[in-house]
């Protein structure tokens, strides 16, 4: 769904990096040159733990097709990291993301196109990802319901620091 999404684009400095690995890497490649974006996404394959950090830092958005994140680590460490999240609708966003105030969410790839031409002319990402931020820190998620949410909040410092 995000390569499709992409290539409904026509923005020349909207680019994918994919940061892990899985079973569908080999389909995804495939479609990335079938869709004629081999200069616009990046895999990476596996990082190290430790590393995850420079990536968020790196990054402007942080986007996700995923229903299956089932404990939002993902979610957690880009928002602590102050990035704005652009993410597939899904019950296990309620309590992180705002749609319109700490990202965008979206059901169709028409959708989600749409939410990426959002973010590129948003004229204050660093404001909305910090927004994000703080949507975190003040969700039900930052006090002691989930005892590792505290830990990535250190893992990830924040961007500019």
């Amino acid at each position: 769904m995000l390569l499709e999404g992409l290539s409904l684009l026509h923005d020349e400095d909207v680019f994918l990096v994919f940061v892990g690995d899985g079973p569908a890497r080999a389909e995804l490649e495939h479609m990335t040159e079938r869709l004629g974006l081999g200069d616009k996404v990046i895999f990476v394959g596996m990082v190290p733990p430790e590393r995850m950090h420079a990536y968020y830092r790196a990054a402007d958005v942080c986007l996700s097709a995923s229903t299956s994140e089932t404990q939002g680590l993902t979610y957690v460490e880009a928002m602590a990291s102050s990035l704005p999240l652009v993410c597939r609708r899904d019950a296990s966003l309620d309590l992180l993301l705002e749609d319109g105030v700490n990202g965008y969410l979206f059901d169709t790839v028409d959708e989600l196109a749409g939410c990426i031409e959002k973010m590129v002319h948003v004229a204050d990402r660093k404001n909305l990802g910090e927004e994000c931020s703080g949507k975190w820190r003040r969700s039900r998620c930052a006090n002691s319901n989930c005892p590792w949410t505290a830990s990535t909040m250190t893992r990830y410092p924040e961007r500019g620091s």
